[in-house]
């Protein structure tokens, strides 16, 4: 992976410099987030990726028992003041939503280099796993419904 060892941005793409900070960026198999404290968070582990962000496991430093994700913009986009308003954007509409097939929005965190949206952490299997293992057309429209629901 390749990331910025000044403000732990990971990086997808190919860049020579980070978009942040301007820190030459290094190919690293640790991921710089993991142990880190964001605002009263630390991270504490790795879930995914996406196509602009990664999700990780964190908690409260207060409230260890106060488990959450924590969604991050990859450094590609990061630096970009555009992706950041939207991500701001999505974290405020986000926030008004109340449904139990919504994960809640606890917190958006702003740093000087990145922003974190802090997330209900959902656990389970994922829903493309689900269907790839075999659902029953019962199950399938029962989830459905659910995310229908939630629309």
């Amino acid at each position: 992976m390749r990331c910025c060892p000044g403000c732990g941005a990971v990086y997808r793409e190919e860049l020579a410099r980070c978009t942040n900070d301007g820190s030459e960026l290094i190919d690293t198999a640790t991921d710089p987030l993991l142990g880190a404290k964001i605002g009263t968070y630390k991270v504490d582990a790795f879930i995914g990726q996406g196509g602009m962000g990664r999700v990780y496991r964190a908690h409260h430093v207060l409230l260890a028992h106060r488990v959450c994700a924590l969604k991050v913009l990859l450094g590609d986009f990061a630096g970009n003041a555009a992706m950041r308003i939207r991500f701001s954007t999505e974290a405020k509409h986000a926030s008004r939503l109340a449904h139990p097939n919504i994960c809640r929005i606890y917190d958006y965190v702003e740093m000087e280099s990145h922003d974190f949206l802090v997330l209900e952490l959902v656990t389970g299997r994922r829903l493309d796993e689900a269907i790839r293992a075999g659902l029953s057309h019962d199950v399938q429209l029962r989830i459905a419904g659910q995310i229908a629901s939630a629309l």
